[in-house]
């Protein structure tokens, strides 16, 4: 080897040392997962809530939602919910739960084949979890707002979803029917009776990835999912990567 060769060689071997120093770099500050924002209650902690103390996890569990899935729509059925009750001082007690499906499966094969491989890199699982904000009156212990995403196309099958933010406000009369206006990114758009049974919300399933609807089909045969619950701790909210899931009004420290 010449001393010509020699020194290509090491500039070849520096160039590329510098190279995989910076793809370390990128990875991992693209890759790092972030910590919540917010804080959370203990599963133990005791809340009031119309004059009376409840746990973090009685309160989850009296309001938790129940999913309606249509028979119909392509993809697994939903295993379980994680949970999280957002310590905060306004006049509403704030529930976050994360519904978690097994899996989405597009419409398209190829298409779901490839955004598989996507979600296991970008979200660390190709498991598919949304999220349902609900928001409780403390002083009534009413549900007073929903919030979730839905598509603005309801096609069970859309290509591509345009996860439109939807929130519901109750309307308190002196009735005691569950009337909410609706308000979609922001805009409203007029009223709906939602569905209830006693203090849990049903909340329909719209698409193949799961994203929530207004109302339910009509002709269409729906499954009720009474799903069990676990706490997101920190150790799932980072390993899931919800720092880069939908967040809503809650999201990660950037």
């Amino acid at each position: 080897m010449t001393f010509i060769d020699g020194v290509l060689l090491l500039n070849l071997i520096v160039s590329h040392f510098f190279i995989v120093i910076l793809i370390d770099w990128l990875l991992k500050r693209i890759l790092k997962p972030h910590s919540r924002n917010y804080q959370i209650y203990d599963p133990k902690e005791d809340i009031l809530i119309k004059d009376k103390k409840a746990t973090a996890q009685e309160l989850a569990h009296k309001y938790k939602p129940l999913i309606e899935q249509s028979v119909q729509l392509r993809g697994p059925d939903p295993s379980f919910m994680f949970y999280e009750v957002v310590k905060n001082n306004d006049m509403h007690l704030t529930i976050i739960y994360r519904v978690v499906w097994p899996d989405e499966v597009h419409p398209n094969p190829i298409i779901h084949f490839i955004y598989k491989a996507f979600r296991i890199f970008y979200y660390g699982s190709y498991q598919d979890m949304e999220l349902i904000v609900l928001k409780i009156e403390r002083k009534t212990g009413q549900i007073a707002i929903i919030k979730y995403e839905t598509d603005s196309s309801a096609n069970p099958d859309v290509f591509i979803s345009d996860h439109t933010k939807v929130t519901f406000k109750r309307r308190f009369t002196e009735r005691k029917e569950n009337i909410f206006s609706i308000h979609l990114n922001g805009k409203y758009s007029g009223e709906t009776e939602l569905s209830f049974k006693r203090t849990h919300p049903k909340i329909p399933v719209l698409t193949w990835n799961h994203v929530f609807a207004i109302k339910k089909r009509d002709n269409e045969e729906y499954k009720v999912f009474d799903l069990p619950l676990a706490l997101l701790t920190e150790y799932y909210y980072q390993k899931f990567r919800f720092d880069r899931r939908s967040c809503i009004d809650f999201c990660a420290k950037k």
